[in-house]
């Protein structure tokens, strides 16, 4: 229920989107959710709450991103558990500000549980590029130190010599070491000059000619360039996210940590200010939020934020049902996400008639069938809807899930999944928890047909490339993708509508005992065309594409939702994670031709402010 003590009146609301945010002039943003709430009250006290502090995914200037807090808030809510809505949580409550001013955490209790594994996983990962980078950044250094210890010799040995002569000689010990030899700018940051790191698959060598290009924005100096381009550490590790879940305490301070939203009833969480979660149906503990903005003595005002929408279409629905608000909280303003606004997915029931239809077919020609499924809800359906199938069909083969972190998820899912057949389902599947059980499942002269679940989703990263790398080429294995594939990955060149030849399939390069660690790499590549770390694979494997599991609602599902909000006269709604000339606008242009007045309807830039009052 709502806190009952006079606080001032708010008198003034706004909303600003940092992240979460189609920017079509940079292509930047629309990943790293991150809507800041701004409220002034009648004492002229500024308040900020963001709803979601997300990660930027991908590469460049985007990632870089990460280590940055625009704004900081005096509270956050947190929506849901992907990294794209929590991925920055840490770093803003490790910086000094928002710890200066006590700054609140608030998320359900699902989402903390959840959002505890994403982050400890998301910071396991920083951990490992970090000590990748610091390992390339040491051999740099020391081969820019031998390339000049050998200048000097040359100097030494050749005082009148041909210099012309001996820049042709280097450049021809270039063209014939340049087989195992590649220049990449690695640089996590802006330098005063291009940065290089010469990668040679064997050893690291720099010609003295090449070190002097190298070491020419730094004076010539190695201890410069070396100062420069040290690898940053990691934005946060294990130790920040059990600190910020759990609060610390010590004898100069005490923080609390992530405070638990209670369903079902408003929390107070600044002067006039309250919240109330209501189910998304996206994922595990995944809420929309209503605000509840006390603006006159008789008077609140209300504003909803979607955070991430699941899907009407689902039969099953393991994250619970979406809900919204009742109709004694007219909303003045609400924000929906686009993910999907301006596509409308099949039938669920004729994408899964076209799943068993294939797995009838794989069951008695191929050796298995492998899922590249995102760990989070994805994997955990995706197993649930074989097992249906199995049941209904008779089959007995095996079901695989490997990954490490889906498999703490679905321990999460078979605890707290709505459905209870659901989360029965969890518990029927064989976890592979080690190399040996891999091998095992991996043996081509195992003709038992096999299913396997396997992370990650759009095949970046994870053990599915364990998987590809080994049965790619194999024509009696299929591998499924059920989901969205980004532009450049992996799983979108394989699912292309052209099914290619080649895949250019980037190898681990980190040695143990003397041998690649991807599953004995180098007694497979010599059938393949090597070039560097990259194989080319030829694509024999059968590639399925099922769109109907995605987790996001489509346009019917977001326009079902609005239909169903509680909405005051003129009320404003703003639409967020879209691509603004596709998703965002084709939802806007459907919303009109439902009767919404264009002047209603808001599809804001980066960083443009929203006056709700």
């Amino acid at each position: 229920m709502l806190n009952n003590t006079v606080h001032p009146n708010i008198h003034n609301m706004s909303v600003t989107s940092y992240g979460g945010i189609d920017d079509p002039e940079t292509g930047k943003n629309l990943t790293g959710s991150f809507h800041v709430i701004t409220f002034i009250n009648t004492k002229k006290v500024t308040y900020r709450v963001c709803v979601d502090i997300g990660a930027h995914q991908g590469s460049g200037d985007d990632y870089n991103l990460n280590s940055q807090v625009e704004v900081i808030p005096d509270a956050v809510v947190i929506t849901h558990a992907h990294m794209d809505h929590i991925g920055r949580l840490p770093v803003l409550w490790k910086h000094p500000e928002f710890r200066g001013k006590k700054g609140k955490i608030y998320m359900g209790h699902l989402t903390k549980l959840v959002g505890t594994e994403a982050l400890l996983d998301a910071a396991n990962i920083l951990m490992k590029k970090y000590i990748a980078l610091e390992e390339v950044h040491e051999k740099t250094y020391k081969a820019l130190k031998e390339a000049l210890k050998e200048e000097k010799e040359i100097q030494k040995d050749n005082p009148t010599n041909d210099r012309s002569k001996q820049t042709r000689e280097r450049k021809n010990q270039d063209k014939r070491r340049g087989n195992n030899m590649r220049i990449t700018d690695t640089s996590p940051r802006k330098r005063k000059g291009q940065v290089y790191v010469i990668q040679e698959s064997k050893e690291l060598k720099i010609t003295p000619e090449k070190a002097k290009t190298i070491l020419s924005p730094y004076n010539g100096s190695v201890e410069a360039w070396s100062k420069d381009n040290k690898p940053l550490p990691p934005v946060f590790n294990k130790e920040d996210v059990l600190e910020m879940m759990e609060g610390v305490k010590t004898e100069k301070e005490t923080i609390e940590g992530v405070i638990s939203l209670p369903d079902g009833m408003f929390t107070e969480i600044l002067p006039g200010i309250s919240v109330r979660p209501y189910n998304a149906g996206h994922v595990l503990g995944s809420k929309s939020i209503l605000f509840s903005v006390q603006k006159g003595s008789k008077k609140n005002e209300y504003a909803y934020f979607s955070g991430d929408i699941g899907s009407y279409k689902w039969p099953t629905k393991p994250a619970g049902r979406i809900e919204v608000p009742s109709d004694e909280f007219p909303l003045i303003f609400a924000t929906t996400e686009s993910t999907y606004g301006g596509t409308v997915r099949g039938d669920f029931e004729h994408g899964m008639s076209n799943l068993e239809k294939d797995l009838k077919k794989a069951v008695t020609e191929k050796l298995a069938s492998v899922f590249a499924c995102f760990s989070l809800d994805r994997a955990q359906r995706v197993l649930h809807e074989l097992l249906i199938l199995q049941k209904k069909n008779g089959w007995t083969f095996p079901i695989y899930l490997d990954s490490p972190l889906a498999m703490t998820y679905t321990a999460l899912y078979s605890v707290y999944a709505e459905d209870a057949e659901f989360r029965n389902n969890m518990k029927r599947v064989d976890v592979i928890t080690s190399k040996e059980m891999r091998d095992t499942v991996l043996k081509d002269k195992n003709e038992k047909f096999r299913v396997i679940i396997t992370c990650s989703g759009m095949a970046e990263a994870g053990f599915i490339r364990t998987y590809l790398f080994k049965w790619l080429k194999n024509s009696r294995v299929e591998f499924s993708f059920p989901g969205y594939m980004a532009t450049g990955t992996d799983g979108w060149r394989l699912t292309a509508a052209k099914k290619p030849e080649y895949l250019d399939f980037k190898i681990d390069t980190e040695k143990k005992g003397g041998k690649k660690n991807e599953e004995n790499q180098s007694s497979s590549m010599k059938e393949d065309k090597v070039s560097l770390s990259t194989v080319k694979l030829r694509v024999e494997a059968k590639i399925n594409h099922y769109t109907h599991f995605s987790g996001h609602a489509d346009e019917d599902d977001i326009l079902d939702w609005y239909m169903n909000l509680p909405k005051a006269p003129r009320m404003k709604l703003s639409i967020v994670h879209g691509v603004q000339k596709d998703s965002s606008r084709l939802l806007s242009d459907k919303l009109k031709r439902h009767g919404v007045k264009k002047e209603y309807i808001i599809i804001p830039r980066l960083k443009q402010e929203i006056v709700v009052f």
